[in-house]
């Protein structure tokens, strides 16, 4: 349904749903992955039990790679959930800092030293940018899968109005707005 849509400028890469499976998460979850170009990955994980919290994991040293919400064995099971998800309700995203150190040629600090227009933006998404990106894409899902809207409107509504959209989806999760200018 997702796979495709650009939501705040977010091209949604995968999804997958995970039901309940206890003792290791109680609520079932949405988890959706999505690019922005450059190299910004992100991963939006959306409890069936939300209880209107968002939790951002920033870089934590792991700038190049996603702290996933959920760890998996070698065969794919998932073996643990995140308390923040399993036992909290919240959303719980998570961005790779706009690089990725996987792939030598967009890894920082590397990418950033070759000059080229695709290394500037992974600067300015670690510096700064991948955060907003980031939590403006996870409300956006978070609401959009709360909500049951279809992803056409929820587009349409995120290109006239992105301000008011978020101010919404803020107040509506009970999440405070915070507004940082740069």
């Amino acid at each position: 349904m997702l796979r495709g849509q650009v939501i705040a400028g977010v091209t949604v890469t995968g999804t997958a749903r995970f039901e309940a499976k206890a003792p290791i998460y109680p609520s079932g979850f949405c988890q959706v992955l999505g690019t922005r170009a450059p190299f910004l990955d992100i991963e939006i994980d959306v409890p069936d039990n939300w209880t209107g919290r968002y939790w951002q994991q920033g870089g934590g040293g792991f700038d190049g790679r996603i702290a996933s919400v959920v760890t998996t064995d070698a065969g794919g099971a998932v073996t643990a959930v995140s308390p923040v998800l399993a036992l909290k309700g919240a959303v719980y995203a998570a961005f790779n800092g706009g690089n990725r150190a996987s792939v030598p040629a967009q890894a920082a600090p590397g990418v950033w030293a070759s000059g080229s227009p695709e290394g500037q933006q992974s600067a300015i998404d670690y510096a700064y940018a991948a955060g907003g990106t980031t939590v403006r894409f996870g409300k956006a899902v978070a609401n959009l899968l709360r909500q049951g809207a279809e992803p056409q409107l929820l587009q349409r509504l995120l290109q006239r109005r992105p301000q008011r959209l978020h101010r919404r989806a803020a107040l509506a999760a009970g999440v405070r707005r915070h507004r940082r200018r740069l």
